[in-house]
C-alpha cells in the first residue's frame, strides 16, 4: 500500500507518523526509550494543536536519530528509532509544504522495517486519511469504517464519495 498522499491538514500527516512510531516502539529493545517517547509526544502535541517550537522538535528528532545510529547493529531497533525520529521531523515540518507528508511516509516505512504488521499500518493510515478527508467532522462509526475500508482497499475516490 502506498502511504503517500497530499494531506489537507498536515497535523493528520503528523498523527499518522506518530501512530506508526507508537506501533514501532514496542519493537525497540534499547535503553534509550525515553528519547523515542519524547519524539512521539512532540508529534502528538502538534496533532492536538499545541504550539511547538520547530527548533525543539528538530532537536528531539536529532536525539531520536542518534538513538537509531547507536542501534545500527539491531535492524529492528534501528527502524523503530527512526520511526520516532520521523514523527518528530513531521511535527517540525508541519508548517512546510510536503515536509510533514514526506516524514509521515518515511515513518510508515520505518515502522514496516521494525516489523510492525502491515495491516496495523494500513489501519492507522486509513484512520488518519479519513480524518483528513472529513476535515475533522464528526462521523458515525459505520461511515468512518466504510471509508476506512475503501482506503485500505486502495479506493480513495470511493472513500471521498462516502464522506461527501
Amino acid at each position: 500500500m502506498n502511504y503517500k498522499r497530499d494531506w489537507n491538514d498536515d497535523r493528520n500527516a503528523v498523527g499518522f507518523a506518530a501512530e506508526c512510531a507508537r506501533l514501532a516502539l514496542s519493537f525497540y529493545s534499547g535503553d534509550q526509550r525515553s528519547d523515542l517517547v519524547t519524539a512521539i509526544e512532540i508529534a502528538e502535541c502538534c496533532v492536538n494543536g499545541e504550539q511547538i517550537d520547530s527548533a525543539t522538535a528538530r532537536a528531539v528528532a536529532y536525539a531520536a536519530n542518534a538513538v537509531a545510529v547507536r542501534t545500527i547493529h539491531d535492524a529492528t531497533a534501528y527502524a523503530a528509532a527512526y520511526a520516532a525520529a520521523y514523527a518528530a521531523y513531521a511535527a517540525a515540518n508541519a508548517a512546510h509544504a510536503h515536509g510533514a507528508a514526506n516524514a509521515a511516509h518515511a515513518a510508515s516505512a520505518s515502522a514496516a522495517d521494525a516489523d510492525v504488521d502491515s495491516s496495523e499500518i494500513q489501519i492507522a493510515f486509513a484512520r488518519w486519511a479519513v480524518r483528513d478527508m472529513s476535515c475533522d467532522r464528526d462521523l458515525d462509526e459505520e461511515l468512518r469504517q466504510a471509508a476506512g475500508a475503501a482506503i485500505v482497499a486502495g479506493d480513495e475516490a470511493l472513500a471521498q464519495e462516502l464522506l461527501g
